[in-house]
């Protein structure tokens, strides 16, 4: 109106730049704290109870190999779940990865983008290093892709239950209409 652009200010996660950066800071802070023999990192949401005990061992299955960078939950025509992340701490890119994620949050790239929240940040740049510097990502969701709550519907259900969003959390456990 009158020359000027206005926008309207509502609630909507998509564009909460603040609340969704702390996940990719906290895994970058923490690549100066890891021995250096550390050959996988992984990060889970806050929100995730687990269901039974389990090692390192039963976890394999869910991380990226020596020649794949990162494992990922992916959905089918939306953006990816990054409750659950596996980082390969081998692979030469890693880092590199992880401190493109952080440049876009320090610079403001961010705000050029369709959407501002992590897992659509993470996305975005896992395309440019498959297509750019030919990196390869391990996508761990197989047919959980289809569904809305992709966690519940991998074999990481078999740990875990990721309690994502405000109703799971009440409840404290995820519903039956989240399975396959």
């Amino acid at each position: 109106d009158n020359g000027k652009t206005k926008i309207k200010a509502r609630h909507d996660f998509r564009f909460n730049a603040i609340r969704f950066s702390y996940k990719p800071f906290s895994i970058h802070q923490c690549l100066e704290y890891l021995p250096k023999t550390t050959t996988h990192l992984i990060w889970t949401d806050a929100d995730l109870r687990c269901k039974k005990k389990f090692s390192s061992n039963d976890l394999i299955e869910f991380l990226p190999s020596n020649d794949e960078l990162m494992s990922y939950l992916g959905r089918k025509d939306s953006y990816s779940e990054c409750g659950f992340l596996g980082f390969n701490l081998e692979h030469d890119q890693t880092k590199t990865y992880i401190n493109r994620m952080i440049q876009i949050y320090e610079s403001g790239e961010i705000f050029s983008y369709d959407q501002w929240h992590d897992s659509y940040i993470w996305d975005q740049v896992r395309i440019d290093f498959e297509t750019k510097k030919n990196c390869t990502f391990k996508d761990i969701s197989g047919e959980g892709a289809e569904k809305e709550h992709v966690y519940k519907n991998t074999n990481l259900d078999i740990f875990f239950d990721h309690l994502k969003g405000p109703r799971r959390k009440e409840l404290g456990h995820s519903e039956d209409i989240d399975y396959k």
